[in-house]
């Protein structure tokens, strides 16, 4: 076994299991070398003035980053920059995934050359055109459903704009010329387009996508260099491909990586510039055209529930929130100048299929919205219950809410309750294709609101509302009504077709882990074996799917010391 990566897999960026030939090469059919002598990183050590000296802190692994290897100004000691003293031993840090690969051009025709060339050794038999259409494909019977905010048309320009010039065959990179790419609209394109390639591709199962987690390293850290080529001027004018472009970059790393850190950073991008733009006013949508203007609705929509589920699993504090916006929350659902956004001469788009989709879309975002406000709610009642206040007004409106939410899916449309054939439907194909988008839609609705109900009830345990919400305080009837959520959203996971939650990714897994804490809890706390039982049952129905996931967040979990608490 070699004791460090092969030239392939070095030049990629990609892990090497160190074998002859590695894995990475036998699946891409390359030619497995280690001729490549692992170099230093970081700056070279200074030789110590005194035995005695302090220890420098140097930073690790600027050589991923592309930092110029001149001579750097020298680094204050510990003692000089007068801080506490550190304890001598630290964690190591592992260097995380999706570094900038040093190969990487800084123009921007060397980041378009690199990626057709990196896209061409991972899938020599496939032009990247073809496969940058297919993920145009996916994203719409499977990502649109849930997340509509690109214009197909538009999409499918920009593909054939900067990966079809010339005559490509498959696995060459020779005749496929660097598109223009010296203006910023022509780096925001680039961007756009291979950020949704590279979250198409974190979610997608290897038979839909072959080499879709090497892929989505390719077409991220394309489109993340080319980000960075713009990004003090797309941070000054934003639009929407500002807002898609980050909210594409946090899905990929979260779905490839399971680290959130990073994911949270550039989805916390966009929602300050969603804030920036003032999305939340129907009025700032007017200086905007139509396709935009519809394109930044759903995109601040889609940013306001994941900003609600983020607070609601306590991931990170709540900031679209009307209370810090300049002004009031008058976004619409609908505007007044709809548009179809997806392409209508294609077959899959008969009998309303898009106007479905919204309709669906629109209801998912209620769930989280108004699940989002009822926690808060709880929380809030609590607060004054504690404090002596006259809570008699607050207990109403949490009354009320808690009314409304239980009744959300009371009149779930009919083409997510039932998925018989249309009998106005001629194309099998068409009918097929639509009920896969619609289970989608449906699984995730169903599935956020189920985790939303025991989301409630732990926070009514926590702050001591139950009585105060008509539910029991006995520890059994609150295990009871625990696992009825429980089966209710296993039931969902047993009906829904196993890829419809797999392209769901990482939020998918979350609440799949959420439930299952929960779960774990009651065998844990509840003498009745008849409870037991139950929850022994739905716990292992639910762990089966989780393996079946392969999550990377449960792998980041695993490898973790001390573990956090499983959502």
């Amino acid at each position: 076994m070699a004791s460090s990566v092969c030239d392939s897999c070095k030049r990629r960026k990609v892990k090497c299991d160190l074998s002859d030939p590695c894995s990475n090469c036998r699946i891409s059919q390359l030619h497995c070398q280690y001729t490549a002598v692992p170099s230093k990183r970081g700056r070279k050590r200074r030789p110590p003035r005194n035995q005695d000296r302090d220890t420098q802190i140097e930073p690790a692994g600027l050589g991923d980053i592309g930092i110029s290897q001149r001579e750097a100004p020298r680094t204050p000691s510990v003692r000089e920059l007068q801080l506490p003293s550190f304890p001598r031993t630290l964690r190591v840090i592992p260097e995380p995934p999706f570094t900038v690969p040093v190969s990487f051009s800084s123009e921007p025709e060397g980041v378009f050359s690199n990626l057709v060339a990196d896209v061409a050794a991972i899938a020599p038999n496939d032009e990247i055109a073809a496969i940058v259409h297919r993920c145009l494909d996916l994203f719409v019977q499977y990502l649109f459903p849930t997340c509509p905010i690109i214009h197909e048309s538009t999409f499918r320009s920009l593909a054939a704009l900067y990966f079809t010039r010339g005559h490509s065959t498959p696995g060459s990179s020779v005749s496929l010329q660097p598109p223009e790419l010296t203006e910023t609209i022509h780096k925001k394109e680039f961007a756009l387009i291979t950020g949704l390639c590279a979250a198409v591709a974190s979610v997608m199962p290897e038979f839909l996508m072959p080499h879709q987690h090497l892929l989505t390293q390719s077409f991220l850290n394309a489109s993340r260099i080319m980000l960075r080529m713009y990004c003090d001027y797309d941070l000054e004018y934003p639009d929407s491909s500002s807002l898609l472009i980050r909210l594409w970059h946090s899905a990929a790393l979260q779905n490839s990586t399971g680290k959130a850190g990073a994911a949270w950073h550039a989805l916390g991008e966009a929602t300050l510039l969603a804030q920036k733009l003032r999305l939340y006013e129907e009025s700032s949508l007017s200086r905007f055209s139509p396709i935009e203007s519809q394109t930044l609705r759903a995109t601040f929509w889609q940013l306001f529930a994941a900003d609600k589920s983020a607070a609601a699993f306590e991931d990170r504090p709540i900031v679209l929130h009307p209370l810090v916006f300049y002004g009031d929350l008058t976004l619409q659902d609908i505007g007044n100048q709809n548009i179809p956004l997806l392409d209508v001469r294609q077959d899959h788009c008969q009998f309303g299929f898009e106007d479905r989709l919204l309709a669906g879309f629109r209801l998912k975002c209620r769930v989280w919205s108004l699940g989002g406000d009822l926690i808060q709610q709880i929380k809030l009642y609590s607060r004054q219950k504690t404090d002596g206040l006259d809570a008699k007004v607050e207990l109403a409106r949490l009354t009320e809410t808690y009314l409304r939410f239980t009744g959300l899916i009371d009149d779930l449309p009919q083409w997510l309750q039932s998925f018989e054939a249309d009998p106005n439907a001629s194309e099998t194909d068409t009918f097929a294709y639509q009920r896969s988008s619609f289970w989608v839609q449906r699984s995730n609705i169903l599935t956020s609101y189920h985790c939303l109900e025991l989301l409630v009830l732990q926070r009514c345990i926590k702050y001591g509302t139950l009585e105060d919400m008509g539910l029991s305080s006995q520890l059994l009837s609150v295990s009871t009504r625990k696992l009825e959520i429980v089966r209710d959203f296993v039931r969902e996971l047993h009906m829904a077709p196993f890829v419809c939650l797999k392209v769901q990714g990482e939020a998918s897994v979350e609440r799949i882990r959420h439930i299952g804490s929960a779960v774990l809890e009651i065998t844990e706390t509840v003498d009745d074996n008849n409870v037991k039982e139950r929850a022994n049952v739905l716990f292992k129905k639910l762990l089966d799917f989780l393996a079946r996931l392969n999550s990377k967040a449960s792998d980041e979990l695993a490898s973790s010391q001390p573990h956090p608490a499983i959502r």
